[in-house]
C-alpha cells in the first residue's frame, strides 16, 4: 500500500488522530482519580470492601488493559487511511483493536455487577434482594459470553489479522448489535432500579432525592453506548478501517471509563463530608456515646428472642466548627434499613452547641 495523490496526510489529519487518542488517555485518568477516591473512602473512611468495590476494581484493570492497547495500534496505523499504511502494519493494527474489545466485553459487564453488588448491599426487601441477584447473575453470565465469543470470533483465530478476514468469523455486527441493545437494556434497568430500593431506607427525603440523581447519571452511559455502536458499524462496513476505527476505540474508552465514574460516584459523600469537616474545623475532636433502654421498645415491637426489652445505642462522631459540633458520620454504610419484620429503626438527629463561660462555669 503507497501513498495516492489527494491521501497524503495532512496537519489535520495528524490533529484529529492525535486528539483522538489523547482521548482515550484523558477518559482513563479521570475514571482512576474516581475510582481511587472511592476505594479511599470506602477502605481509608468507611473501613469496608464489599463485592461492588471487588467488581470496580477487576473492571478498572479491564480498562487499563485497553488503555494499553491504545499507544500500540495508533503506533501501528489506527488513525491513519488504509492507503498510507503496509499490509503488515495494517493486519497488525487490526489484531490490537480486536483484543481491546475482548477487554472492553470484560470491563463494562464488571462495571454493571458492581452496580448489581451495590443495589444489593442497601436493599432492605427479601424481593429486592431476590430480583437483584437474578439480574447480577445474568449481567455476569452475558458478560463471560460476550468476552469468549469475541476472543473465538473467527476459526482458527489467526483469520482476525489475516487478509481474509472476515471469511470464517461470525457475523460481527449482529453480534455488536445483540450486546448493545443488552446493554442498553440493563443501563435503564439499573437507572430505575434505586427507586423501589431507596424507598425503604431510613434516611431523609433529600438525601434520597441526591442518590437517586447519583444513580440516574448512570444512564449517561446509554448515550455512549450509541456512539460506540455507530462509530464500530461505520468502521467495520468501510474499507478505510484504520481511519474510521480510530473513533470507535475513544467511544469504547469513554464508555467504559463514564461507566467507572458513575459507579464510584455513590460512595464519594464519606470523603466530601470528611473533606469540609476537616477544612472547617479547628481541629477539636468529640466523641459521644449513649446506650439505654427504650420505655416504648414493646410497643414498638423492639423485644429481644429471651423476651426482654431491646435497648438502644447512639453513636455520634463530631468536630468543631465555630460554635456548632458537626457530625460527620455520614456515609452508605449509616444507611440501616429494617434490621428484621416487626423492629424498627429509629434515627436520630443531635445537633450539639456549646459556649465557653468564663467564672469557671461548664461548658455545654
Amino acid at each position: 500500500m503507497v501513498n495516492a495523490p489527494g491521501l497524503v496526510p495532512t496537519e489535520e489529519d495528524y490533529a484529529r488522530t492525535a486528539g483522538l487518542e489523547a482521548g482515550c488517555y484523558v477518559s482513563f485518568a479521570i475514571a482512576i482519580l474516581f475510582v481511587a477516591a472511592r476505594l479511599y473512602a470506602r477502605i481509608m473512611i468507611v473501613k469496608t470492601f464489599g463485592l461492588d468495590d471487588f467488581f470496580l476494581v477487576i473492571a478498572t484493570l479491564w480498562s487499563l488493559a485497553i488503555i494499553v492497547c491504545v499507544p500500540i495500534m495508533f503506533r501501528l496505523g489506527i488513525g491513519k487511511h488504509l492507503i498510507n499504511l503496509t499490509m503488515d502494519e495494517f493486519l497488525v493494527a487490526r489484531k490490537w483493536a480486536w483484543l481491546s474489545q475482548i477487554f472492553y466485553y470484560g470491563a463494562l459487564g464488571c462495571v454493571k455487577c458492581a452496580i448489581v453488588a451495590l443495589y444489593h448491599r442497601l436493599a432492605s426487601q427479601p424481593k429486592h434482594k431476590s430480583a437483584l441477584k437474578w439480574i447480577g447473575g445474568a449481567v455476569l453470565a452475558h458478560t463471560i459470553a460476550a468476552v469468549i465469543t469475541t476472543a473465538h470470533m473467527c476459526d482458527p483465530v489467526a483469520i482476525i489479522w489475516q487478509p481474509t478476514f472476515p471469511v470464517g468469523c461470525i457475523d460481527i455486527l449482529s453480534f455488536n448489535y445483540f450486546n448493545a441493545a443488552f446493554h442498553i437494556f440493563t443501563d435503564l434497568l439499573l437507572a430505575v432500579l434505586p427507586i423501589p430500593i431507596l424507598k425503604g431506607l431510613q434516611i431523609n427525603h433529600k438525601k434520597k432525592i441526591a442518590l437517586v440523581v447519583v444513580f440516574a447519571v448512570g444512564a449517561l452511559t446509554i448515550f455512549c453506548t450509541i456512539a460506540r455502536q455507530v462509530t464500530n458499524a461505520i468502521a467495520l462496513n468501510n474499507m478505510d478501517f484504520s481511519w474510521y476505527w480510530a473513533s470507535a476505540e475513544l467511544c469504547t474508552c469513554v464508555e467504559v471509563n463514564m461507566g467507572l465514574i458513575c459507579t464510584s460516584l455513590p460512595a464519594l459523600r464519606p470523603l466530601l463530608k470528611n473533606v469540609v469537616t476537616n477544612l472547617g474545623s479547628s481541629g477539636d475532636g468529640y466523641e459521644m456515646k449513649k446506650s439505654g433502654r427504650s420505655p416504648f421498645s414493646s410497643k414498638l415491637g423492639g423485644v429481644s428472642k429471651n423476651g426482654e426489652d431491646s435497648g438502644y445505642s447512639t453513636r455520634i462522631f463530631a468536630s468543631k466548627k465555630g460554635s456548632q459540633l458537626e457530625s460527620g458520620n455520614d456515609s452508605e454504610e449509616h444507611i440501616v434499613p429494617p434490621s428484621a419484620p416487626g423492629h424498627v429503626v429509629k434515627n436520630v438527629e443531635y445537633t450539639v452547641e456549646y459556649s465557653n463561660r468564663t467564672g469557671g462555669g461548664p461548658a455545654v
